[in-house]
């Protein structure tokens, strides 16, 4: 996948109006091992493409040079192993601004209710995925581990091995994905959209598309006034 965006990157040099953005970089990985040897929990989940030339990118899924695989169901998990999904979801403003948004960061957290090993694999630990024909760099990855309400960022490291106790958490944020074209020629209304949506904050919206929102509706003098001051 990550040979995928390489090879996507050097053609959009020559037509990029034809390629996607940068998606998150490759799927990510933790891997739960109790200290008790009672089973292992193996979980793969991703964040979703970078924006494409007429289409936004598509969030929560695989990249796309593989298919087959989907996020394990929290209720399998949690009957199965002594782990609780305690979140999953999309991180707002995380998508790379641009005509046509890339996919927003998902984020998994786990709760440990019983000790053991933890191998953490992410993607993208010294780069972001990159936008396109204008389009805005997708958020970092981010890793945090929570032990008796301190919260502990961890080593920015594409495999992390670390042991973990009864009622950590772990909390894995993955890349956000590039955005395609300009963030200012996006439709005001798509921008509203994710706004509604929960995607996009209504601060987000006027920093980063000149999109003034109020009371649920785009403003379209103060739009008019942020895009020309900003552009």
């Amino acid at each position: 996948w990550r040979v995928i965006d390489l090879v996507t990157g050097a053609l959009a040099k020559a037509m990029p109006e034809r390629m996607p953005a940068a998606s998150e970089g490759g799927i990510s990985m933790m891997v739960f091992t109790p200290a008790d040897g009672g089973g292992m929990l193996t979980e793969m989940y991703a964040s979703g493409w970078g924006g494409r030339p007429r289409s936004d990118g598509i969030e929560g899924v695989m990249p796309v040079g593989m298919s087959g695989f989907r996020s394990n169901p929290g209720e399998s998990i949690e009957q199965e192993l002594p782990v609780m999904l305690d979140g999953f979801g999309f991180v707002p403003d995380s998508g790379g601004a641009g005509c046509c948004r890339g996919s927003l960061a998902v984020f998994r957290r786990w709760r440990f209710l019983a000790p053991g090993r933890v191998m953490l694999r992410t993607c993208r630990v010294d780069s972001v995925p990159y936008g396109l024909n204008g389009g805005q760099d997708g958020a970092a990855f981010r890793a945090t581990l929570i032990r008796d309400g301190e919260q502990v960022e961890l080593p920015q490291k594409i495999m992390l091995d670390i042991e973990v106790r009864e009622g950590d958490l772990l909390e894995h944020v993955q890349p956000g994905a590039g955005g395609h074209g300009p963030a200012f020629a996006r439709d005001p209304q798509a921008v509203l959209s994710d706004v509604l949506d929960g995607k996009v904050t209504p601060d987000h919206a006027a920093q980063a598309y000149g999109v003034a929102i109020e009371d649920g509706a785009v403003d379209d003098v103060a739009t008019g006034i942020l895009r020309q001051s900003q552009g």
